[in-house]
């Protein structure tokens, strides 16, 4: 399952990228706020994947935003008829292969997309 890809910023200024095929609720909040999540660890790791059929999300560390800006550009790219791989280096500098359709969400540190670079109010 593959399509459109919907890329947004949070409130901390990590990015989040939803492969929309996988979504299947969504809620508009009128009177949010930004709360702290209940016991939450202040140190996050750089990049966040879920990847369809794995039970716990991958985590990384010391991850380049150029490759997480990666991740997201192939995961937006991907078509369902091909299978198709994003590779990156992880913190051990060991190569990781990812199946770009079958990332559900990936949630990284803030990197530059393509479409931000060409927006007139960043130039």
């Amino acid at each position: 399952m593959s399509g459109l890809v919907i890329e947004f910023e949070d409130t901390s200024g990590r990015k989040i990228a939803i492969n929309a095929g996988y979504i299947c609720r969504c809620q508009a909040l009128f009177d949010a706020g930004v709360f702290p999540a209940k016991d939450a660890d202040e140190s996050e790791p750089d990049m966040t994947i879920v990847i369809e059929g794995m039970s716990k999300p991958l985590h990384y560390n010391d991850i380049d935003p150029d490759d997480a800006a990666l991740v997201a550009s192939v995961m937006a790219g991907a078509d369902s008829s091909v299978c198709s791989f994003v590779s990156f280096t992880d913190e051990d500098g060991e190569a990781n292969l990812i199946p770009a359709d079958k990332v559900m969400l990936l949630e990284s540190i803030h990197y530059e997309s393509a479409f931000e670079e060409d927006t007139p109010e960043n130039e």
